[in-house]
């Protein structure tokens, strides 16, 4: 879903996108005048507005470092900074914790799907199980279970005394709403990967509904998929824009195109429309204007 360039050669973009998936954050600072984008965790003394000053990384091969990734009267400049802290949201860059960013959904879709995985497969073991068949005694049984054996193997008769016919007696047991409970359960299947999708902000139609979608409920799903997005690139480009101030690199970020949902691929698409109409008139306006010394 994110796609850096011009990365630093010694930042791994894998260990970086991992970083911020799980974790929700991430440090570059430098090592050795070398920029590193590293994981660790957010700690020292509380600035001004209570955020921690500092980022502490142990790396088993760099070291162990302590950088200063926040002033302590607040202030957004990157003077004066070792390092800059990148997060997926903003949440993730004041949280002490090492689980951030998508963890929680992760952890909570993989429950779900485990949970109604195991529902829906005792729902089908059950499914199979139509009648009981209740005897008075073993020799009964024995025999009402080597008639149904018969049938099974597909002997077309079996010659009964009526006295067996009596004695026997069938029972439904079959749950009259097992089907139903089946389909539900495919149903929350789907639902569950589609709300995973959607939260991660790509575009996912796992709709069963016997019915068509309609417009507001299009609508209502796109628009849960832009602010996604929007939320996490702006957070993203904004840190970005830090470190190249602070360490003089030309990194930039952005959707990956192969994962941008198409929704959002037109409504960009229609931005970009307007922008340009809205430019072509100003220049109409400014030819039409007439020049106060030339009038």
């Amino acid at each position: 879903m994110i796609e850096f360039k011009n990365l630093p050669e010694n930042v791994d973009e894998e260990f970086l996108k991992e970083q911020l998936i799980l974790c929700g954050k991430i440090c570059f600072t430098q090592f050795n005048q070398h920029v590193y984008a590293l994981n660790g965790n957010v700690g020292g003394e509380p600035n001004c507005y209570y955020e921690s000053q500092d980022f502490i990384i142990a790396n088993p091969v760099l070291g162990s470092k302590t950088v200063k990734i926040r002033h302590e009267d607040g202030s957004s400049k990157v003077d004066g900074l070792e390092g800059i802290l990148v997060g997926l949201t903003s949440i993730d860059k004041q949280v002490e914790s090492l689980h951030g960013g998508l963890y929680d959904l992760i952890y909570q879709t993989a429950g779900l799907l485990a949970d109604n995985v195991v529902s829906l497969n005792c729902a089908q073991i059950n499914s199979r199980v139509q009648v009981a068949f209740v005897a008075d005694d073993e020799a009964l049984a024995n025999t009402g279970e080597k008639v149904l054996k018969d049938m099974y193997n597909g002997k077309p008769y079996k010659i009964l005394t009526q006295d067996i016919l009596n004695k026997l007696t069938v029972s439904p047991i079959a749950a009259s709403g097992t089907n139903t409970t089946i389909m539900s359960l495919i149903e929350a299947q789907a639902n569950i990967w589609q709300n995973f999708y959607n939260q991660l902000g790509l575009s996912y139609n796992g709709n069963l509904k016997r019915e068509r979608i309609n417009t507001a409920e299009s609508e209502l799903m796109t628009g849960s998929l832009n602010l996604n997005l929007q939320t996490i690139i702006e957070n993203l480009k904004a840190d970005i824009e830090k470190v190249n101030e602070l360490f003089g690199t030309s990194i930039e970020v952005d959707i990956n195109p192969d994962a941008m949902p198409p929704e959002v691929e037109e409504i960009a698409a229609d931005e970009d429309k307007v922008d340009g109409i809205e430019d072509r008139a100003d220049d109409k306006i400014e030819d039409a204007t007439p020049d106060s010394e030339n009038p």
